[in-house]
């Protein structure tokens, strides 16, 4: 009986000793370590959404209020391979972030490179517009109408060029211009050398979007001008952030042009921002490699020729980027102002409100 006793006190003690330590590993399953799923919203936390190329951008993603980093994924939007959790951009623009953690993801958020001027900041980015027209095109004012709602929205942010086929405003290369971008229906609207987008509004603004998240300033331009004896001299100082192969640009265009034979602009017979002439080639004077922190001069001397009204013509200065291909030339900046008298300065980003 004794023997009997003893056993069944063998036993209660195997029971307690395990129900013991399975209390003890139930006890630590909310430290992240036990391999207990952690219970809460998956999030990706930033430590910057605003920061210099070169800076690093630390990343932590929370299950809850658990850190489970060690065992996440962040991936960036448009590359398959992981991302470190301490990431460093070599070259500006906007990126979008997503963590994965097991079965669950967060969504992009977006991160924002940008390369400044000395200590003066990130320049002002202004995408200039090729609109591809004509007169006898009766639904090209449409485009005209969403193109000016976007710079009441955005001011600033566009240069509108238009271009005229096949009409009584067509320059001497327009259809060379047509040709390069292979445009087949009017409207059609070309950002900085770079996107075509047909007469959408959503479009349009989706093009000035990927425009200032992919192609972000890296230079600046201030102009002055000034018609003298019929000869017009516009100088530019061009500031450069980030080193690069640039070509410069210059072309004038008039606004307030009539002709009653068509679907005009405004209804009323005028026509704006109608391209009158290149200064230089359509794809600008190779300058060089500028180094970061330069700042140099160019001047466009040129004829004015009478039929033009001098007090509604803007010239446009933009800066052009010789892209890895080694001929591709994209628009990085663009400037205006007017022909006689006009002037303008340089201009930077504001820094975002939400910037951390």
């Amino acid at each position: 009986m004794k023997n009997f006793t003893n056993y069944r006190l063998w036993l209660v003690g195997i029971a307690f000793f395990m129900t013991g330590g399975l209390c003890a590993g139930c006890s630590g399953a909310d430290d992240g370590q036990s391999g207990a799923e952690p219970e809460g919203k998956l999030r990706l936390e930033m430590s910057a959404n605003y920061a210099k190329v070169g800076d690093t951008v630390n990343f932590t993603v929370y299950k809850g209020d658990v850190d489970v980093t060690a065992n996440a994924i962040i991936r960036m939007k448009g590359d398959k391979t992981p991302c470190s959790p301490n990431y460093k951009a070599d070259r500006a623009g906007t990126r979008y972030f997503a963590a994965i953690y097991n079965e669950s993801s967060t969504s992009y958020q977006p991160v924002r490179f940008y390369v400044p001027y000395r200590d003066e900041g990130e320049f002002f980015k202004k995408s200039l517009v090729l609109k591809f027209t004509g007169a006898w095109c009766s639904a090209c004012p449409l485009m005209y109408k969403y193109l000016g709602e976007i710079e009441v929205e955005r001011p600033g942010r566009t240069a509108v060029m238009a271009v005229h086929s096949g009409d009584v405003f067509a320059s001497d290369v327009s259809e060379e211009l047509v040709q390069d971008y292979r445009i087949t229906s009017f409207p059609h609207a070309v950002f900085d050398y770079k996107t075509s987008v047909s007469n959408n509004a959503a479009e349009l603004n989706a093009a000035l979007d990927d425009m200032l998240a992919e192609e972000p300033a890296i230079c600046g331009i201030a102009l002055r001008s000034a018609v003298e004896d019929g000869e017009a001299a516009v100088k530019a100082r061009i500031r450069v952030a980030q080193e690069d192969r640039l070509r410069l640009c210059c072309a004038v265009v008039e606004d307030g042009l009539r002709y009653d034979g068509g679907s005009s602009d405004d209804g009323l017979g005028n026509y704006y921002h109608v391209l009158r002439r290149f200064i230089t080639e359509r794809f600008g004077e190779d300058v060089g490699t500028r180094e970061a922190g330069e700042e140099f001069e160019y001047e466009f001397v040129f004829p004015v020729p009478e039929e033009w009204k001098k007090e509604n013509c803007t010239v446009f200065v933009y800066a052009l980027r010789l892209q890895e291909d080694g001929e591709t030339v994209y628009v990085n900046n663009a400037s205006a102002c007017a022909l006689d008298g006009g002037e303008s300065d340089f201009e930077y980003e504001p820094v975002p409100e939400t910037a951390n």
